[in-house]
């Protein structure tokens, strides 16, 4: 929905504009490169560090597979972080025999591929099937939605699929609410901040959100609730980012949220080098001070930021004495 906010005949321009904002100022890989795959000048992206996954096209139409897997074949860094993503919320079975025949038709022509597949629930019409049961042959790059964590036999699964050697991520959308973190205009900032935190203590690898620029109903600066279709309370699901034209900016403008939500992903890794620096059980038992599952907090919100400075000093001190 961007070339139709800003009515542009350069579609590719505005998109890479946006896609280099979220990774230069937010850490964030969008979900497609600013160039085709196949274009040399993705090269540099798919070798940039800060581009930790990037999805592969697909829609349905397999015959540049082949020519996509020959190259990114050709570089071990570029094939793990590609991924697919064909199938969204699988709800009844026949989302299930979907991503079977995708995985199938994908598999022949890139052996090994990695495909994501967000879920929420077991499926409907499956008479007792479990949505993990039904994805385990088909899915390597593991999507929950951070509600399904409420049950703690999700964190149990999440850490055997690590073990395997697959990728494990969850997901925000317009739900849930409060008491779960999320990225909500009317939620306190707070609940934005501690969506790393929490990602750090269930040990997940990635986080996916839908979109950044979901304008389908207007402009972000005038239309706060842009999924009117699904709820007329949520307001900023899938909208993270403004239309800089409004405010005579030739680019995008960051939101508050995105803005917390930075700082929760340089927490993260802070964290990783706290685990590294004093062990794991150290960090999980600071970041319990803070949160300890994905529906429980302190009350004292102040805490974070104390909790955040005592491990950066402890940091800083272990080395300034290196």
């Amino acid at each position: 929905f961007i070339d139709e906010i800003y009515n542009t005949q350069n579609d590719y321009a505005t998109y890479k504009k946006y896609y280099d904002f979220l990774l230069d100022r937010y850490h964030i890989s969008a979900r497609y490169l600013p160039y085709d795959i196949l274009d040399p000048k993705a090269d540099k992206y798919m070798s940039d560090p800060r581009v930790t996954s990037f999805c592969v096209p697909y829609f349905g139409n397999p015959e540049r597979i082949p020519e996509y897997y020959k190259k990114l074949k050709s570089n071990p860094v570029w094939m793990k972080k590609a991924y697919y993503y064909v199938v969204d919320e699988p709800c009844k079975m026949e989302d299930y025999d979907r991503i079977e025949e995708a995985y199938n038709t994908i598999e022949k022509y890139h052996p090994g591929h990695e495909t994501v597949v967000p879920f929420y629930t077991n499926p409907s019409d499956g008479d007792g099937k479990i949505a993990t049961d039904l994805l385990l042959p088909h899915c390597r790059v593991w999507c929950p939605k951070i509600s399904m964590f409420k049950d703690e036999n999700m964190g149990k699964f999440m850490l055997e699929r690590e073990k395997a050697g697959d990728r494990t991520w969850w997901y925000y959308c317009w739900e849930p609410p409060l008491p779960y973190s999320n990225v909500f205009i009317d939620m306190d900032g707070f609940y934005h901040r501690t969506i790393a935190w929490q990602q750090y203590l269930y040990g997940i690898n990635g986080m996916l959100y839908w979109s950044t620029t979901h304008w389908k109903h207007g402009s972000p600066w005038h239309c706060t609730a842009p999924v009117p279709e699904l709820s007329s309370y949520c307001f900023g699901d899938g909208s993270l980012l403004y239309n800089g034209e409004e405010v005579g900016i030739d680019g995008p403008v960051g939101s508050i949220r995105l803005e917390i939500l930075r700082y929760s992903i340089e927490d993260h890794y802070m964290f990783k080098l706290a685990e590294k620096t004093f062990g794991r059980d150290y960090v999980i038992g600071e970041i319990k001070k803070i949160t300890s599952s994905v529906y429980e907090y302190t009350d004292i919100h102040w805490m974070l930021d104390e909790v955040r400075r005592d491990m950066g000093n402890k940091l800083s001190e272990h080395f300034s004495n290196q």
